[in-house]
């Protein structure tokens, strides 16, 4: 599958080559980069981390959980900053939400579709990959994945009085922390859904960029030095 998918030019493995091409070029101070946890390990992720080290940069990684920086997903991503300033502090992991998250699902159930007579919901009960559904005692939503509208056993679905219901595009917006003025209205549902299903936890991500902002600032008056000394690494 991975080889057609290289073959067929589907595949975004060579992305790294750009994003090298263009931090070369251009020189960015500071590069920061998000995919799924598992680019850590992955030959790419290898290859992108060690050619940033060898243009000059410091990199810290760091692979993080929403649910320990105010998220309510159990979403987990892979992040890595390239940077040239010194003191890169992560963000400080905070208690996790234990109060249940039903108030945020019973404000959408109305337009959640009842699918609890579907084959694929059917065969959920035989499948071991199915993750838990949302009910009233639930403190977190599982991962919304990009095939969450596909009609897949194991997506991330809603438990209510004896029904199994799909999360609507806008209780997904809201559980991922996406702000409201993020309009998904003018996609179709799927591709909709499929946006959000790949997307960033809101949650999260801000508090990344909150710390990668704080180490910019705290280097500030420090650049045309450090710039310089990047630039002659480079050569």
């Amino acid at each position: 599958m991975k080889e057609k998918s290289i073959e067929n030019r589907n595949s975004t493995v060579d992305m790294i080559y750009p994003i090298l091409r263009m931090t070369e070029v251009m020189a960015y101070p500071v590069v920061l980069i998000e995919n799924v946890r598992g680019f850590a390990n992955h030959e790419a992720g290898v290859i992108l981390r060690s050619m940033l080290r060898r243009m000059g940069y410091e990199t810290h990684e760091m692979t993080l959980n929403a649910r320990d920086y105010g998220g309510i997903q159990n979403r987990t991503r892979y992040y890595l900053l390239a940077t040239i300033f010194p003191g890169f502090e992560p963000p400080v992991p905070e208690d996790r939400n234990t109060s249940s998250i039903w108030p945020i699902v019973e404000k959408h159930l109305a337009n959640c579709r009842d699918i609890t007579e579907t084959g694929y919901i059917q065969a959920r009960a035989t499948s071991k990959r199915a993750v838990p559904c949302i009910t009233k005692d639930s403190a977190f939503t599982p991962t919304f994945m990009k095939s969450q509208s596909r009609g897949i056993k194991d997506a991330v679905y809603i438990e209510h009085e004896g029904r199994i219901l799909a999360p609507s595009e806008g209780l997904i917006k809201e559980l991922m922390g996406v702000p409201s003025e993020f309009d998904v209205s003018w996609m179709a549902q799927e591709q909709a859904v499929e946006t959000l299903g790949q997307s960033i936890d809101f949650s999260l991500h801000d508090k990344v960029i909150q710390a990668v902002r704080q180490h910019i600032e705290n280097n500030l008056g420090k650049g045309p030095v450090l710039r310089h000394q990047h630039q002659a690494r480079l050569i």
